[in-house]
């Protein structure tokens, strides 16, 4: 029963990441050079903002894939972590929200693409979080499917990230 229990989630974080995945591929915006009128890098917000906006980014994204972090032991804080992910990605949204009229729309196509991106992690990180408080450290078969969703994370949102950046810096 158990094992069976375990299939069910795992078949289930599975197709939610194929979905999140063919969403983000149907979504995804195409790099821009900075060049062209209207790009991302000449229409970035006022330097408050961009600075505000540029550390809530990277907040909100090294803190997700620190909490995708398969290498913890029983002394690792889980919960501190994914705390920590969760109220980055908060940040990141208010933040978002709050200077959206001053981002060209490549721009803010990006933040919301990024800021998506991570949204779905954050159900992904819960699902991890109930698991182990349901059954301890995880397994092996679920270490892998970590592994694989941080990896997944990572590839998806690593080009949109660097975008940002550049563009905000």
């Amino acid at each position: 029963m158990r094992v069976n229990a375990r299939l069910v989630v795992i078949a289930a974080l599975a197709a939610g990441a194929y979905a999140v995945k063919s969403w983000m591929d149907f979504a995804r915006t195409t790099p821009s050079n900075g060049k062209e009128p209207g790009s991302a890098q000449q229409h970035a917000p006022q330097a408050p903002r961009a600075g505000e906006l540029l550390g809530a980014v990277q907040a909100a994204y090294a803190s997700t894939l620190a909490a995708f972090d398969t290498t913890g032991g029983e002394t690792t804080d889980y919960e501190g972590r994914d705390a920590r992910a969760s109220a980055d990605a908060q940040a990141l949204q208010r933040i978002l929200e709050t200077i959206r009229s001053e981002l060209a729309p490549d721009l803010l196509q990006t933040c919301e693409s990024l800021s998506d991106n991570i949204a779905s992690a954050q159900l992904q990180l819960m699902a991890f979080a109930i698991n182990r408080k349901n059954r301890g450290l995880p397994d092996s078969a679920e270490t892998e499917a970590e592994s694989f969703d941080r990896n997944e994370f990572k590839q998806n949102t690593e080009p949109l990230y660097n975008r940002l950046i550049a563009a905000l810096t």
